[in-house]
């Protein structure tokens, strides 16, 4: 197998195949057979494959329902639960539940056993979620607590937590509605193209190229230029044409129309990779990346960022520790030379791939990153306290 960037793997694009995907300290990944496997933190029962409270440290076969086949990975670098869409656009969710973000109308609390549930706030085999009639899911993003997808036809319906505001129903209601897909209140006449989720927001790319995002202000993440919670989803305060989304936990970022990448919000740990050092940033900046470069893939981690570029390098930035950028250099505690800043990589480095393979996709966990390369194999670096490198 030879994989190119032509392939697509942008995660929460809806004519994207994403393959590789996972939650903070779990991965999985699609394989060609059409199969999941997962491999991690299984605290929730976030691995899918019936079981709950045994890490796993090798791929592990999620337990889809027979007939079906696996076309797009959820990303959600601060969930505790996994989604898949499926290939005739069913959505299945697995994983962490206590909030209703598995979408099936209903709640895993303490201890609880009903419906499904597995003893530990969640459900360990993939659930289906109760899309409207008719619809079918083509890109989905998980938050911490929340699911957001877009459908068939442009519209955006979400699920789970809601005290922020961030599934942009236009309150920060809770109540058994939240168990279950709402539709967000996307600006009229508009569809969405691309989503992403971070901890308590979520941002759409729309199909005139604006950004909206709702949700957990703090940190400035939302790029309207205010820390307030929105609700509804309300526009990223820029003329940049945007195409994909990726959502840390305080920053968002973006690929715009002309394969530049910006990011913007929280910037304590040098995730943004700007000129800016420290501080939040208001607005979209942009990314240092090499000059006459483009991007063309982009995720975010808790705190840092990776970028797919046009010749299937890597580069990446912002927290490094326990080498989650895989860097040549690594940044340690207060170092400021060498691209670093205060132990943080602050210039965008080259992550190293395998010898003689190149890097087409990848996904961020909280404190680690995988990367798809060229063969088709998955090369994972940082934190594998749970296995989540999956290594053995």
């Amino acid at each position: 197998v030879h994989l190119t960037l032509g392939d697509g793997f942008q995660a929460g694009q809806p004519l994207d195949n994403v393959s590789i995907g996972g939650s903070q300290y779990t991965t999985c990944a699609i394989l060609t057979d059409t199969s999941i496997k997962c491999w991690g933190y299984n605290n929730r029962g976030q691995i899918g494959d019936g079981s709950v409270g045994t890490s796993r440290f090798v791929p592990t076969n999620v337990s889809i329902p027979s007939g079906k086949q696996g076309r797009s990975l959820s990303h959600g670098t601060m969930a505790d639960h996994m989604c898949a869409i499926m290939t005739d656009g069913s959505l299945y969710c697995w994983g962490y539940n206590y909030y209703g973000q598995i979408g099936d109308g209903t709640i895993c609390t303490s201890s609880s056993y009903l419906n499904g549930c597995n003893g530990q706030t969640g459900r360990s085999s993939p659930v289906q979620v109760s899309l409207p009639t008719g619809r079918t899911a083509t890109a989905v993003s998980t938050g911490e607590l929340h699911t957001c997808a877009i459908l068939d036809d442009g519209s955006v319906w979400c699920w789970g937590y809601n005290n922020e505001g961030s599934l942009g129903v236009g309150n920060t209601s809770s109540g058994t509605w939240a168990y279950s897909p709402s539709q967000t209140l996307l600006p009229a006449g508009r569809t969405a193209t691309a989503i992403a989720s971070g901890a308590f927001h979520t941002c759409a790319v729309l199909d005139d190229n604006s950004m909206v995002c709702s949700g957990d202000g703090n940190g400035y993440k939302l790029g309207t230029g205010f820390q307030s919670d929105e609700p509804s989803p309300t526009y990223v305060n820029s003329p940049l044409q945007f195409s994909s989304v990726a959502a840390g936990e305080h920053h968002t970022c973006s690929i715009t129309t002309e394969n530049d990448l910006y990011c913007w919000g929280r910037n304590f740990d040098e995730q943004l990779g700007g000129v800016n050092t420290g501080g939040e940033v208001w607005y979209p900046e942009l990314v240092m990346l090499p000059t006459a470069r483009q991007a063309m893939g982009v995720i975010a981690g808790m705190e840092h960022t990776c970028a797919i570029l046009d010749d299937e390098s890597m580069y990446c930035w912002g927290k490094d520790d326990s080498n989650r950028l895989n860097t040549n250099y690594n940044c340690d505690s207060s170092d400021s030379t060498n691209g670093c800043y205060s132990g943080n990589r602050d210039t965008p480095a080259p992550a190293i791939p395998p010898s003689g393979r190149s890097i087409v996709a990848a996904f961020a966990g909280r404190e680690h990153t995988c990367a798809l390369i060229d063969n088709g194999g998955l090369y994972c670096f940082g934190n594998n306290g749970n296995g989540q490198l999956g290594n053995g």
